[in-house]
């Protein structure tokens, strides 16, 4: 059976230092994927059992590799501690140089135009992108059909950069006293069959959901989301399904780490 890989001579030196790899054995496997036409940028077609070969002839080398960036945790003596005389210990959660990021794009369903999502200077960030949809799933581009015809918003948060995601949160104004229900999928233009379209909320009815909430996803560890202009491995798809012409004000706020 054939694989596709890439290896770490597929990546550049500005990858392979935010990905943490810098260093590792140029034929080492980072990634590996099932067969897929046409084949992604800087991946190779290889069997299962030369997969294997090339492992075991770059063990060593990437056993060293490992070996060489093993953390040096170094404890505090015996204080700081806490009130039952246990020592503190301060843990890492991001790659280096890479820091905590909030961000938060405000729109309005079965509203045209409504998408705010600024930096402080007040341009267009362009990570986001919503659209509506009627019955037939056809994108409706007026804010008339709108008014009359959307029982379906969708929103893109694609940013042209490379993330961690933590989690995030949906919040309204006010109570929706409607059926609004809400899926968010993660990589919806890659088919799950090739590990992308996860589904990360189902089918949530903000009518139950407290505004002073929210809905607040919390995925306990981080998932590396990098970006590719071609398979949009890091986008993230909220889809609102709701009455005809229905208008509800939203926040969906992202939490992630980021160079």
């Amino acid at each position: 059976m054939d694989v596709l890989i890439k290896k770490a001579s597929s990546y550049t030196d500005e990858e392979k230092t935010s990905l943490g790899i810098s260093g590792i054995p140029s034929d080492w496997p980072i990634e590996k994927m099932e067969v897929i036409d046409p084949i992604p940028d800087g991946f190779e077609l290889i069997s299962e059992e030369d997969l294997l070969l090339l492992k075991e002839n770059n063990q060593a080398s990437y056993d060293a590799w490992v070996a060489s960036h093993q953390p040096i945790i170094n404890l505090p003596p015996a204080s700081p501690t806490d009130t039952d005389n246990s020592p503190i210990v301060r843990l890492k959660a991001a790659q280096t140089g890479w820091t905590y990021h909030l961000t938060a794009p405000e729109f309005i369903t079965s509203t045209i135009a409504s998408l705010h999502h600024k930096n402080v200077a007040g341009d267009d960030l362009n990570e986001c992108v919503v659209k509506y949809y009627d019955t037939n799933d056809v994108e409706l581009t007026t804010q008339g059909s709108c008014d009359t015809d959307c029982v379906k918003t969708v929103f893109h948060f694609e940013p042209t950069w490379n993330y961690e995601i933590i989690g995030g949160t949906l919040k309204t104004i006010s109570a929706v006293a409607e059926n609004v229900r809400c899926w968010v999928i993660a990589v919806p233009d890659v088919p799950a069959i090739y590990g992308g379209s996860k589904v990360m909320i189902q089918g949530v009815n903000l009518k139950f959901i407290d505004p002073n909430n929210g809905i607040e996803a919390d995925g306990r560890v981080t998932k590396f989301m990098a970006y590719n202009a071609t398979y949009h491995t890091n986008k993230i798809q909220l889809i609102i399904k709701h009455p005809a012409g229905h208008k509800e004000d939203l926040m969906m706020a992202f939490e992630v780490y980021r160079i």
